[in-house]
């Protein structure tokens, strides 16, 4: 169970540092913003994917009694 906290949480850290450097921050309104809605759509996925794995990942937190971890990155991401 560690090791797979352990790879999840190198997963939400590589999400959030991937959507910092790829993610569109500005606007620009002379051209068409598809790509830019559509990369947002991309970590949208992808986060909601992570959320889900974070999900099924509990059942095997309660049987070890591990508390849960607050995945801060998936927020980041999330917000």
């Amino acid at each position: 169970m560690d090791n797979s906290i352990e790879d999840f949480k190198k997963e939400c850290d590589d999400n959030k540092k991937k959507f910092l450097n790829e993610a569109p921050f500005t606007a620009d309104k002379s051209s068409d913003n598809t790509k830019a809605f559509d990369k947002l759509h991309e970590f949208r996925t992808h986060t909601t994917e992570l959320r889900q794995q974070e999900e099924q990942m509990k059942f095997g937190l309660e049987i070890f009694e591990i508390d849960p971890i607050n995945y801060t990155q998936l927020s980041f991401v999330e917000r």
